[in-house]
């Protein structure tokens, strides 16, 4: 009788472990080579947590005083039950630079089901006559597409200058 409720244990423990989602690492110093799922086997780079589609349940977490360059373009849709959690883990804030480009330091586009907090985004550049920039962008733009529950907290989002609208000029 103790066996089969230890298996019958066992099973529930298993299901409960898979149920949770993966922990994600991102550190300055890691590997986009390594399976992220370590603080010692973090990813590097923005461009390898935007190639993962990631599942309910999953947490990203970044290497709080970090800083990256570029923006961060989201995949995979969480649920209100099952979030993705985008966070932080260390002392400090992650912080996402984006410098000159144009578009979001945080892209989410037609997902919902994500939990973003304590991101500092910036970008310092001067604003250019039709250049957009911003600092979390939330989109929902294709037919059908249910972006619900989006939680963004306690982000610190700053010096960030864009334009609307106007033409850039072309040189000939």
């Amino acid at each position: 009788m103790k066996r089969i409720i230890l298996t019958i244990a066992s099973v529930f423990l298993a299901l409960a472990a898979a149920s949770a989602g993966n922990t994600y690492f991102v550190s300055a110093t890691g590997n986009d080579s390594a399976d992220g799922l370590s603080v010692k086997t973090a990813w590097k780079s923005l461009d390898k947590v935007g190639s993962v589609a990631f599942k309910p349940g999953d947490k990203v977490l970044f290497k709080g005083g970090d800083t990256w360059h570029g923006q961060l373009v989201l995949k995979g849709a969480g649920t209100a039950e099952k979030p993705i959690i985008l966070s932080s883990f260390g002392k400090g804030r992650p912080v996402i630079n984006i410098g000159d480009a144009e578009g979001a330091g945080i892209l989410l586009k037609n997902y919902g089901g994500w939990e973003i907090s304590n991101f500092e985004i910036t970008s310092g550049a001067a604003p250019e006559l039709g250049v957009t920039r911003q600092g979390i962008y939330v989109l929902v733009d294709e037919p059908g597409v249910k972006a619900e529950h989006v939680v963004i907290e306690d982000c610190f989002i700053h010096d960030i200058w864009g334009q609307l609208g106007g033409v850039r000029e072309r040189s000939s």
